[in-house]
Order: C-alpha cells, then structure tokens, then sequence
C-alpha cells in the first residue's frame, strides 16, 4: 500500500512538473504553434531579418511610409511571424511525414549558417541573446523547411501550351530589355537653310506636318519613299534604344522623337534577343516552374495551417519592436 501511495506520489509530481512547465513555456513564448514555442529571440532574428529586407528595398526612411494605416514597423512584424510560422508550421508536417534531416544536407545546413552570420553578424546575435544551440536550432529548422518543399513540390511541372502563354506575356512585357531594335529613320530639321531657328510659327507649322507625315506612313506609306522625300539625313539601318518601355514589332512606327534640332520617325526593320533565345527560353523556363512549385507549396501550406493553433502572447507581441536593435 505504501508502495502505491509513493507512485501515485511520483506520478502527480511528474504530471504537474509537465504542466508547470508547459504552463511557464506557454506564457513566456512569443507564440505557441500546436505546443510549438515561438520563443522572443528567435522572433526578434526573423524580425532583424525582415528589417534588412525593408531596407533594401528602399532606405531608413522607409520606416516612415504608411501602407494603408499600417506603418511599416507593423508589416515588417507581420511579416516576420508569418516567416516563423512558416518554417514551425513546415517543421512539424515534415515530421508527420518521416522527413529529417540527415548527412546529405550538411552543406546546405552550413551554407545558410554562414549567411546568417554574414547577413546579421555576430554583434546582433549577442544583442538578443542567441546562443551557438539557438542558431543550430534555428538553421535546422529552415534546412528541414526547404527539404519539405523539395519533397512536396518535386513532381510538380508546367505543360508546353502553359510555359508558351506565360513566355509570350513574358517577352511581351520585358521587350524592351531583352531586345535591340534595328531601325530606317527620317530626320526633319528644325532650322531654315542658314542653320537658324524657326519662330514659333514656323516651329508649330513644322511639327503638325511631321505628325502628318507619321500619319500617312501608318496609313501604308512607302517609307523608303519617304526617306528620298522627306529626309536631311538618310543613314543606313542603326541601333536604336528607346527611352520608353514600349513592345515593338517589325514594321512599327514608334511615337516622333524630338530632339534639340529637329524631328525623327522611326520604323523597326529588325529585332534581335540581347542573349542566346535559347537560354533565355530556359532561364524563362526555370522561373516559371519555381513560380508554379511556389504556388503549389503554398495551397498545401494553407490546409497545414488551418490543422494548427495559433496562439499568440500579443502583450509581449505588441512590447517587440525595431527599438530591441538599438
């Protein structure tokens, strides 16, 4: 009898040291996913993070940017816990599934050390302080992250008739980077035969028969004929680059281009890709599918995300903030 009362002893003291300490995790965390702890500092490293990608994208003054009644301190917050989730979340599919990691994924796992200690530096570290174990963690973490959407997305392709529509949109919106255009052009001075200045009504007169003249070459005119007609310089086809982010085709008259001493009209005799097409087809390619991977990964994500609970400490949520770097 004594024997039972001492285990039943032993059993309450462990259940209630498993409850203290679930009790103490719970309110010291940041968050709990699913009994998953979103410790502070760990938090504050995805925020850190998050703030050097804000700042890339503009500069410190970006901090004072509105977006929509939310400043851009709440965004960055925002964002930087949707990170967390993200790899908590994924952490914790990966082990439903059997995924861990294991020697082949070594590198990587030392990769993505060295650039977080490239990119936030050991002085931040120590400000928040994260240890050596809370790295290690941290790093594995993201490495089982990336190796559960290796997994998940590594069947996922893109059909012909779906990669032809998206690099046709593709070419068609990026033209003017991708391409050199070759062009015939008519030039018009904007001077008398002496070299002088035409006053403005000769200038107003001057610029409505350049107009005219576009007209009538959009209408199916000779342009050549033109040229011979028109013309005070006729140069042979030459390079052109367009300020403007226009697509062009072959046999299309851009918009007049005015300069200092007269007047140009263009027309597009040839086109050619700045890079092998076919490695553009490629690189196009491989960006298409990791757009389509992406997307898959996140729909998957959505249905893992809806199966956890969320529980945020918003009082030590709302204390955090971009003051914790200074």
């Amino acid at each position: 009898m004594k024997k039972l009362v001492l285990l039943a002893i032993a059993v309450i003291a462990v259940i209630s040291a498993y409850f203290a300490y679930h009790y103490y995790i719970r309110n010291t965390s940041l968050a709990m996913i699913s009994d998953v702890p979103i410790s502070e500092k760990e938090y504050l490293l995805y925020l850190y993070e998050e703030k050097i990608r804000f700042e890339d994208r503009g500069t410190v003054e970006i901090w004072k940017v509105d977006f929509d009644g939310a400043s851009a301190e709440d965004i960055a917050k925002q964002n930087a816990f949707e990170t967390v989730a993200l790899v908590k979340i994924s952490n914790i599919e990966a082990k439903r599934r059997s995924i861990s990691l294991n020697s082949s994924d070594d590198e990587k796992i030392k990769l993505y050390r060295d650039s977080i200690l490239s990119n936030i530096g050991g002085e931040i570290l120590k400000k928040i302080n994260f240890t050596e174990s809370d790295l290690d963690k941290l790093v594995s973490e993201n490495a089982l992250y990336l190796k559960l959407f290796d997994n998940i997305t590594k069947n996922v392709s893109v059909s012909e008739t779906a990669f032809e529509e998206y690099y046709n949109d593709y070419i068609e919106t990026e033209k003017s980077n991708l391409v050199n255009y070759y062009v015939s052009h008519i030039f018009i001075k904007n001077t008398d035969e002496n070299g002088n200045p035409l006053d403005s009504e000769e200038y107003l007169a001057l610029s409505e028969e350049v107009s005219d003249i576009r007209a009538e070459l959009l209408d199916g005119a000779d342009f050549s004929e033109y040229i011979t007609k028109y013309s005070d310089d006729a140069r042979a086809i030459e390079l052109k680059e367009f300020d403007d982010t226009n697509s062009y085709s072959v046999g299309d008259i851009p918009e007049i281009e005015i300069v200092p001493n007269g007047f140009y009209i263009y027309r597009i005799e040839e086109i050619e890709f700045k890079t092998d097409e076919e490695e553009l087809r490629k690189k196009i390619h491989d960006e298409f599918l990791a757009n389509q991977k992406k997307l898959f990964f996140e729909n998957e994500y959505k249905k893992w995300k809806e199966k956890n609970v969320i529980e945020i400490n918003t009082k030590l949520y709302e204390k955090i903030g971009l003051s914790d770097f200074e």
